[in-house]
């Protein structure tokens, strides 16, 4: 299907485009929250949605999740772009995560979207199947605000294993931690889960809030074309 935004947003190398607020997405009933691009529908669990224009998926933190399953391997780059609205901002909130079926077993793999309670926003991510070797790399070091749409991306390149985060369409300049001794990214998404993430033991780490899209690329997107998604949904969540 194609995708009409204005301006529009990048359509090379997009895998997976999810958008609460397009009815070729989601038409205001059933259980599957469709992937306007390619084939990874997302199966809703408890998630519930809100229309308009600025329409979106509401999760309790509880156990509300949309699962979209496998998105196969090719990731060696890949961007990864999320609008979202948390209503608590608390360790260990999940709003996405790329291989949540691996965890618990096989590491950090994500990239995974984590806050923490001091309004700390992180992509995580790792090649290794060591719970305790991963990336960190910030959004936001502090200071994440609930209660209004945010809009986070990660980019990354296997080429140098180099990753740049973007905060509302700008790169953020943080740069990338490191925990334990990790050396790349997993090049394959096993399991793209929306609303929870990383889980040991059965303990998910589930999110509170809304998101409105999703838009998971096999490529690096440039600053610039990072830029071209944000502007293209910005007013729609008055951004």
């Amino acid at each position: 299907m194609a995708v009409s935004y204005n301006p529009r947003i990048v359509t090379d190398g997009l895998v997976l485009c999810l958008d609460s607020a397009n009815t070729k997405s989601y038409g205001g009933s059933g259980s599957t929250w469709t992937d306007i691009i390619g084939s990874y529908n997302g199966t809703i669990s408890g998630a519930t949605h809100t229309s308009g224009a600025g329409g979106y998926f509401t999760f309790d933190g509880s156990n509300d999740y949309v699962d979209s399953g496998n998105l196969g391997s090719g990731f060696n780059d890949y961007t990864v772009i999320v609008w979202f609205y948390p209503t608590s901002v608390s360790d260990h909130e999940n709003v996405l995560d790329c291989n949540y079926s691996t965890n618990g077993s096989t590491g950090n793999l994500g990239p995974r979207l984590e806050m923490n309670s001091s309004g700390g926003l992180t992509w995580i991510y790792s090649n290794s199947s060591s719970n305790n070797n991963y990336y960190g790399h910030n959004v936001k070091s502090s200071g994440l605000s609930s209660s209004t749409w945010h809009c986070a991306a990660i980019t990354y390149t296997s080429t140098d294993n180099a990753s740049t985060t973007y905060y509302n369409g700008s790169p953020t300049g943080l740069s990338r931690s490191t925990v334990g001794s990790p050396s790349g990214q997993y090049t394959t998404f096993n399991d793209l889960n929306i609303g929870r993430g990383f889980h040991l033991g059965g303990g998910e780490r589930y999110y509170t809030g809304r998101v409105g899209a999703v838009q998971i690329y096999n490529k690096l997107l440039t600053a610039a074309e990072v830029k071209q998604n944000f502007d293209a949904l910005r007013g729609r969540y008055g951004i």
